[in-house]
């Protein structure tokens, strides 16, 4: 049988996710208990009780969060029809998984989930936590990525003081331009100075642009996590020179 916990080890990646998401991990579970011969229905009480909810499988600071969150995932279950009353039992907390459930567990979202795990999500920078996550949970790792890069560009020109019509590459290119750039350290000897505005034009036409155009540019879940992870680093650098920049 697969527990919650075996699906998605970590509480706060659990709480992180959407209710549809948990929705998915919850069929999963429901769909690896042993059936002993008998048809799969499942009691709502025996699910969310708190004597009996997978909340109790993650440390007990996470328990009230966790509990909320596994409620929230079967209610969506209830509302896209996944989950129905079970036509044979007058008792209308019990519950059979319809057609329409189990073909949400599709395997490209699965897929997704088995990489739930790895997925920093409560390391990253706030500005990308909560969307890329989002995509990449559903298998949209193209998005993700464009998802995170975009937000480098608007951290770029928000704190480099520039207009909405200076976009991608050029952006960068101006916001940490060697010597007079708003973002641009002067400590920095010049080579340094060119080599970080050569590191975010870089970033942006290599990994922001292309995904904004055709997708499959990013197809498989470790590459998304990595360039997740070079976004994040990049809005960090960002952080840092935004009190330093001349005004």
């Amino acid at each position: 049988m697969a527990k919650i916990s075996d699906l998605v080890p970590n509480a706060e990646t659990l709480i992180s996710m959407s209710p549809e998401d948990v929705g998915i991990i919850i069929l999963q579970h429901l769909l690896s208990q042993p059936r002993y011969g008998r048809p799969e229905k499942f009691k709502r009480g025996n699910f969310l009780v708190a004597s009996a909810t997978p909340a109790r499988e993650y440390p007990a600071q996470f328990f009230d969060r966790v509990n909320e969150t596994l409620a929230g995932g079967w209610a969506w279950l209830e509302r896209e029809g996944a989950l129905l009353p079970d036509p044979d039992n007058q008792d209308r907390d019990w519950m059979i998984i319809s057609s329409r459930g189990r073909q949400m567990l599709d395997p490209e979202k699965l897929k997704a989930f088995k990489y739930a795990a790895n997925f920093p999500v409560g390391k990253l920078h706030p500005a990308i936590s909560p969307s890329t996550f989002s995509h990449f949970m559903k298998g949209e790792y193209d998005t993700a990525v464009f998802a995170a890069f975009r937000e480098v560009e608007v951290a770029v020109r928000k704190a480099g003081g520039f207009s909405d019509s200076t976009l991608g590459t050029d952006l960068m290119r101006q916001a940490f331009k060697e010597q007079t750039g708003p973002l641009t350290d002067s400590g920095d000897v010049i080579s340094e100075q060119q080599a970080i505005q050569h590191l975010f034009a870089g970033a942006i036409g290599t990994f922001k642009n292309p995904s904004s155009h055709r997708s499959g540019v990013v197809n498989t879940p470790d590459r998304a996590v990595s360039l997740v992870q070079f976004a994040d680093l990049l809005l960090r650098i960002v952080d840092e020179r935004v009190p330093t920049r001349t005004p």
